[in-house]
C-alpha cells in the first residue's frame, strides 16, 4: 500500500518493513491453502494462517499508518 503523494500533499515515502514482508508471506501461504485441495485435517492449520495472515495485516497497516503520519508531522513542523 502506497499514500499518494498528490492527494495528501507530502513527498514522504515510507517503505517497506519486515512486518510489511511477514504479512506477505503469510497472505500467500494462507491464500495457497485455502485454495490447495487438502484433507479436512489440514482445515484448523489453514485457519489459523488465515487469521493470522489477518492479524499481521491489521498490525502491519497500523505501522505503516504511524510511519506516515510522524513522517508527515515533520514535513509539517520543518515548513512552519
Amino acid at each position: 500500500m502506497a499514500v499518494n503523494p498528490q492527494l495528501t500533499g507530502t513527498s514522504q515515502v515510507v517503505g517497506a518493513n519486515l512486518w510489511g514482508k511477514l504479512k506477505t508471506v503469510t497472505q500467500l501461504t494462507a491464500v495457497a491453502l485455502l485454495i490447495a485441495p487438502l484433507p479436512m485435517a489440514w482445515q484448523g492449520w489453514t485457519l489459523a494462517i488465515f487469521w493470522l495472515a489477518v492479524a499481521l495485516t491489521l498490525i502491519s497497516g497500523a505501522i505503516y499508518w504511524q510511519g506516515f503520519w510522524i513522517a508527515e508531522s515533520k514535513e509539517t513542523r520543518s515548513q512552519e
